[in-house]
C-alpha cells in the first residue's frame, strides 16, 4: 500500500533530520565557547530551529497517515493488507523506536497475535522477534510483555506449525531477557514429545538455551572442563521426569542433541557412569537415564534415527555428512575401547542399563581395535557380552546382545573375526546344551523356569541367525503334549 510505502520513506527523512540537527547542536555548543554572540551561533540557532520544526512535521505526518490508514487497514477484510500493515509496524517500530517504540503503536501487534489468519500471527510474532532483539528496545518494552506474554505462550501451540515455531523463538527471547517466569512454561515442555519434528525442534532449543546452557552461564563456578558433566547434570534432571517411559525420552534427548555438546562428549558421559571423580552423584535412575542417552546420542551420530520419522522416507546423506558420521564413529570407538568392558563389568546384572550398552558396538569402528592394539579389549568386551545373554532373560537385553555379537562376527576382520564367530558358536551351542538340561528337568517334574527363558534366548538368537534344534525337537514335542498348560506360557 502505499500510504504505508510513505511512511516508511517519511522515518528516512525523520532520520536525516535527526543526524543533521544532533550534527548541528554540537557544532552549536563548540561554537558558543568560542564566540557566545557571533553571527555563526545565530546561523546554527537558525538551522537547528528549522532542522526541529521541519522533524515535527514530518512525525506529525506519520501519526495522521497511522491514524487516517493503519488503524483502518489493520483490521481490514484481507488477510493480506493486514498483514502489510502488520509488517509495515514492525519496520516502523524497529527502524524509528522513538516514534513508534510505545505502547500506543505496540498494542496493534498484540491484538494481532489473536488474527484469525495464521499470515497475520506469524508477521507479527516476526516483528515482535526483531523489536525483542535489540537490546536497547527492552527496558520499554516491560509494560507490553506483561499484557500479552500470555497470548505468545499460546502461540507456540498454535494449529499452524510455522506460526508456533516462530512463537517458541519468540518465547525464547523472553526468558533471555528474563521477561517471563519459569512457571508460566510447564504447558511448553509437553511439546517436546509433540508430532511435528520442526516444533520439537524449536522447543529443544528453548530447553538447551533456558535450562541447560543459560543456567550453566549464571551459576558457573567451576573449570570450563566441567561444562559437559554440569550440562549432562541438568540433562538428566530433565530426563528424570520421562524415566519411566524410554520412548519420550528418546523424544527429549533427540530434540536437544544437535545443540548439546556435550551429548557428544564420549569421555564425560563414560567417566560420569563410571563414577570416576564425580562433579554430580548419580542415583541409579540417572545411570539409567544416562546409559540410555549414550546409546541415543551414539546413534544420532552416526546418521541413524532414535525416534521414528514422519514420512518413513529413506535418508540420504551427501559426502560431507558421511565423512563426518564415520569420524564421529572412530572418536566414539577410540573413547570406548580400554572403558567398553569396564561399563559391561560394572552394569552386567542390569537389564536396563546393559541392553542399551551392550549394542553400541555395533555403531563402532572395530578395525581400530587392531590398528590401536587394542585386541585384548575386544576380546574381553566378546565376553562379557556373551556373560550377558545369558545373565539376562527379558527380550531387549537379548535382542541387544545377538545383535552385538552377530555384528562382531560380520564386521570385525582377520582374527577377531575368527575369535567373534567361534564365540557365537560357543554361545549356540551353550545355548542347545542349557535347552536339553531344561528339557530333562521338565519332563522329571522339576521346575519348568529355566526351559522358558532359554527358549526365550533361543527365540532371540534364531530371529539372527538359524539354530540347530533337531536335538531338543523330540523332547520339546513330549514336554508340550504332557503339560498342556506349558504353551500359553512360553508364548
Amino acid at each position: 500500500m502505499i500510504g504505508l510505502q510513505l511512511v516508511t520513506s517519511f522515518i528516512s527523512v525523520a532520520e536525516r533530520l535527526a543526524v543533521q540537527r544532533d550534527t548541528t547542536q554540537r557544532q552549536l555548543n563548540a561554537e558558543r565557547k568560542k564566540r557566545p554572540d557571533g553571527p555563526r551561533v545565530e546561523s546554527l540557532n537558525s538551522r537547528l530551529s528549522t532542522t526541529h520544526e521541519q522533524k515535527l512535521v514530518i512525525d506529525e505526518m506519520m501519526r495522521k497517515i497511522f491514524t487516517g490508514l493503519f488503524v483502518h487497514r489493520y483490521r481490514d477484510v484481507d488477510p493480506n493488507i493486514r498483514m502489510s500493515c502488520i509488517r509495515s509496524l514492525g519496520v516502523w517500530i524497529l527502524s524509528y523506536p522513538t516514534l513508534f517504540l510505545q505502547d500506543l503503536y505496540l498494542k496493534y501487534l498484540g491484538w494481532t497475535l489473536n488474527d484469525k489468519s495464521a499470515g497475520v500471527r506469524k508477521a507479527a510474532v516476526l516483528a515482535l522477534q526483531n523489536i525483542y532483539e535489540v537490546e536497547d528496545n527492552v527496558p520499554t518494552l516491560s509494560l507490553f510483555t506483561e499484557r500479552f506474554s500470555n497470548r505468545m505462550i499460546e502461540l507456540a501451540d498454535d494449529v499452524d506449525v510455522s506460526v508456533a515455531v516462530c512463537a517458541i523463538g519468540l518465547v525464547k527471547q523472553l526468558l533471555r531477557h528474563q521477561l517471563i517466569p519459569d512457571d508460566d512454561l510447564g504447558s511448553l515442555y509437553d511439546l517436546l514429545i509433540d508430532d511435528p519434528p520442526e516444533i520439537r525442534r524449536a522447543i529443544g532449543e528453548l530447553v538447551y538455551d533456558h535450562l541447560i546452557e543459560q543456567k550453566f552461564n549464571s551459576s558457573q563456578s567451576g573449570s570450563k572442563g566441567n561444562e559437559s558433566e554440569v550440562h549432562l547434570g541438568r540433562m538428566l534432571q530433565i530426563l528424570r521426569e520421562f524415566s519411566t517411559d524410554p520412548i519420550l525420552s528418546a523424544y527429549v534427548i533427540d530434540d536437544v542433541w544437535e545443540y548439546m555438546k556435550a551429548m557428544k562428549d564420549w569421555k564425560c558421559i563414560i567417566s560420569m557412569l563410571l563414577d570416576e571423580n564425580p562433579l554430580i552423584e548419580l542415583t541409579d535412575e540417572d545411570a539409567t537415564n544416562l546409559a540410555r542417552l549414550l546409546f541415543a546420542s551414539v546413534k544420532k551420530a552416526v546418521g541413524e534415527r532414535i525416534v521414528p520419522a514422519s514420512d518413513n522416507r529413506k535418508q540420504y546423506f551427501n559426502k560431507a555428512q558421511r565423512e563426518m558420521f564415520e569420524n564421529n564413529r572412530r572418536d566414539l570407538t577410540v573413547a570406548m575401547m580400554k572403558n567398553y568392558p569396564l561399563l559391561l563389568r560394572k552394569f552386567m546384572v542390569d537389564k536396563v542399563k546393559i541392553s542399551s550398552l551392550v549394542e553400541i558396538i555395533v555403531y563402532m569402528n572395530l578395525e581400530l581395535y587392531s590398528l590401536k592394539r587394542q585386541e585384548q579389549n575386544f576380546r574381553n568386551t566378546l565376553l562379557l557380552i556373551k556373560d550377558a545373554f545369558f545373565k539376562h532373560g527379558e527380550k531387549d537385553a537379548l535382542r541387544s546382545c545377538v545383535k552385538a555379537i552377530t555384528f562382531c562376527s560380520t564386521e570385525s576382520r582377520g582374527e577377531l573375526q575368527d575369535f567373534s564367530r567361534n564365540k557365537l558358536k560357543e554361545l549356540e551351542d551353550e545355548l542347545l546344551d542349557k535347552l536339553k538340561s531344561a528339557t530333562k528337568e521338565v519332563i522329571d517334574g522339576e521346575d519348568e523356569y529355566s526351559l522358558l527363558v532359554n527358549l526365550k534366548r533361543l527365540f532371540e538368537l534364531q530371529l539372527s541367525r538359524p539354530a540347530s534344534i533337531e536335538e531338543i525337537y523330540g523332547d520339546c514335542i513330549t514336554i508340550l503334549r504332557s503339560f498342556r498348560n506349558l504353551d500359553d506360557e512360553v508364548s
